[in-house]
């Protein structure tokens, strides 16, 4: 079992809103969200590479230099003659030549190959002696990775010392296609590692069954899109969604406007009771309601709704699910 959160809207303490909803996810061993296609768009070949199209990740490690003294050295371009120092606080990740117990090439394989990608390329800084790069640190003006404490200060004078970064490329074709993961957090923001799907509130919910039936017909809907995206990432397009407790159909619309969106033949069956009651005995919630949402956007001249079509058919059940009548279920299902 997992749970997913998304945005609500309700009454909370004294200046302290309550913006959580949770819904909680159950499935079979093997199931899995379909997650969604990385995006590739940071992907070129402005250099014309026969590698093909690549992007430069960072060259760099969480540790400090204190951490990993053997990782403090300079990269060189030589077609520049630049030297790159690391960043004091995140240290270079490969080794260079010479280094005992490498696991990767060192940098300079990797300059022979052309991996290597210098940031600001031809930008430098230069101190010709050791008290002109102290004072430049003194009074804040030095390169920014420069500080009195590194162990290779002297190595940084009498170089040109490139002001940029140095990055590695990754080829688009050695890149797998695994599709980014949801999120749990169903906030809209998207990061590297997952894909955050963005959902209305319950205050959506309410305006599409106002919009629907001219009247709040029911308190508290869901919201459309929550449950329309939870039916994307986890149906096909020819798959059967049971809602065993429609209430006010919104997985009937989501089923709707999703096979309208992507040409899918998904089919749905609602199940409601009629919430009836000793003080409204005449209640019939999936009547008026649940089956009507649906009667309702098939035959709506409401362009918003134009592509929305359903083949439906209403049964009842005289299962003991209470006790208010013979008309106290039913299966709405379409094909």
């Amino acid at each position: 079992m997992k749970s997913t959160i998304s945005r609500t809207r309700s009454p909370g303490w004294i200046n302290y809103s309550k913006d959580h909803d949770f819904v909680l996810v159950y499935r079979k061993p093997k199931f899995e969200f379909h997650g969604t296609d990385k995006n590739r768009n940071d992907y070129s070949n402005a250099d014309n590479d026969e590698r093909g199209d690549w992007t430069d990740d960072p060259l760099q490690q969480p540790k400090t230099f204190k951490q990993r003294g053997n990782a403090v050295y300079f990269i060189h371009d030589p077609e520049t003659d630049i030297y790159y120092p690391p960043n004091p606080n995140r240290v270079w990740s490969v080794g260079q030549r010479g280094d005992k117990g490498l696991s990767e090439r060192p940098w300079e394989d990797l300059a022979d190959d052309k991996l290597l990608v210098f940031k600001k390329k031809g930008q430098f800084v230069r101190y010709d002696t050791k008290a002109e790069l102290l004072a430049a640190i003194d009074d804040k003006t030095a390169h920014k990775f420069a500080r009195a404490d590194l162990p290779n200060l002297d190595d940084w004078v009498g170089k040109k010392i490139g002001l940029g970064s140095v990055r590695i490329k990754k080829f688009l074709k050695d890149r797998t296609d695994n599709p980014n993961p949801l999120s749990s957090l169903l906030d809209g923001i998207t990061t590297d590692e997952s894909i955050s799907i963005e959902v209305g509130k319950t205050t959506e919910g309410t305006r599409e069954i106002r919009a629907i039936f001219s009247e709040s017909a029911f308190d508290y809907p869901k919201p459309v899109s929550l449950i329309r995206e939870l039916v994307r990432q986890s149906t096909s397009p020819n798959d059967l969604v049971l809602d065993f407790f429609a209430g006010s159909a919104t997985t009937a619309q989501a089923v709707m406007e999703l096979n309208s969106e992507d040409g899918g033949d998904r089919r749905f069956i609602m199940v409601s009771s009629s919430e009836a009651t000793d003080d409204d005995p005449d209640k019939n919630i999936c009547r008026d309601v649940t089956a009507e949402r649906v009667r309702r956007l098939n035959a709506s001249d409401d362009k918003k709704y134009a592509d929305l079509a359903a083949g439906f058919v209403r049964s009842s059940s005289t299962l003991p699910l209470n006790t208010h009548g013979p008309d106290n279920g039913f299966i709405d299902s379409i094909r």
